[in-house]
């Protein structure tokens, strides 16, 4: 007889109404499911996720469920690299970057279903060095962005957003639009590095933003590669020019794309950002500091996570039972 998985789950209490019912709640459906509990750790604000994965993981673990925003997810997965224990997602909150991404439904109950019983595959997972500091890096599956979107999020109130929803990030963006562009130098691998000025500049592993406005129309987390996107709108009004671009990337031919000038497409494993000044930055929507030198770089299927059959956000040659 085949044993019972053991499943770990690590969930972030501010995100439930009650914390207790959440933590029974998944516990009963892990067992309903014939596999065992392993543990419930709740995130705190000394250790968003990443302490209790290795917890976990020193108990045996075969699965882990992140349960939560996309902050959680980025901490249970940077505990995750390398150990081939699958991840699986239940999407709380309202931004899960990387659930809607993957397809995953928003609903709780058709959230752990999948969790606990959809093929896993590899992922990719984007490791960020600021300013040389090889100690600290911060991992991520989603996105990131240096300036204008950085500032952007951090002058988003998230008491507003439970208000008004995305109107909130409308606001932060009218107190933002006239944002000069900054200099940047901009290195991709080995190609000769290129100056730009700029006002959005973000890298992504995945295409979507939430509400389905695709940034990276090229963007797959298991290709291998990072996307990288420059926007240039001179004058307030020129952010029509650009955010007409975005909105139609996922259309326009590669060609069509090169050929605009105010927006840039670009991509490959190694990606630097090197400003004139220090600059907000930002992953998944989560404002964390700032820094001068921006150095990503992609790590090939280093992340195992439960993802629906039908999404084609990954290669379906990747499925893995």
């Amino acid at each position: 007889m085949e044993r019972a998985r053991r499943v770990g789950v690590v969930f972030n209490p501010t995100k439930t109404a009650d914390p207790s019912q959440f933590a029974e709640e998944i516990t009963h459906a892990i067992t309903d499911n014939d596999d065992e509990v392993v543990a419930v750790y709740p995130t705190t604000r000394d250790d968003p996720g990443t302490g209790v994965t290795t917890e976990l993981l020193r108990h045996g673990v075969d699965l882990v469920l992140a349960a939560g925003g996309d902050g959680t997810v980025r901490a249970v997965t940077s505990g995750l690299i390398d150990t081939q224990v699958p991840c699986g997602l239940v999407p709380l909150g309202t931004g899960n970057l990387m659930a809607r991404n993957l397809g995953i439904p928003m609903d709780l109950t058709e959230a752990v279903e999948i969790a606990l019983n959809a093929p896993h595959r590899p992922m990719d997972m984007v490791r960020l060095i600021i300013d040389h500091d090889t100690g600290h890096p911060t991992w991520f599956t989603g996105m990131a962005g240096v300036g204008f979107d950085a500032a952007m999020m951090r002058d988003t109130h998230e008491d507003l957003k439970k208000v008004i929803g995305s109107g909130a990030y409308v606001l932060a963006f009218a107190k933002h639009i006239a944002t000069p562009p900054r200099k940047v130098r901009i290195q991709i691998d080995a190609r000769s590095p290129v100056k730009r000025r700029s006002v959005l500049v973000m890298v992504g592993n995945t295409h979507s933003l939430k509400g389905g406005l695709v940034l990276f129309p090229d963007a797959r987390p298991d290709d291998g590669q990072i996307d990288l996107v420059t926007a240039t709108p001179y004058i307030p009004g020129a952010w029509a020019r650009v955010l007409g671009v975005l909105l139609r990337s996922r259309y326009l031919r590669r060609r069509a794309r090169a050929e605009s000038r105010a927006v840039q497409f670009d991509a490959g494993r190694r990606i630097t950002l090197s400003f004139d000044k220090p600059m907000p930055w930002e992953v998944d929507g989560d404002t964390i500091g700032t820094g001068k030198i921006f150095e990503f770089s992609v790590h090939p299927g280093v992340l195992h996570v439960v993802t629906p059959l039908h999404h084609l956000g990954l290669r379906d040659t990747t499925l893995l039972g």
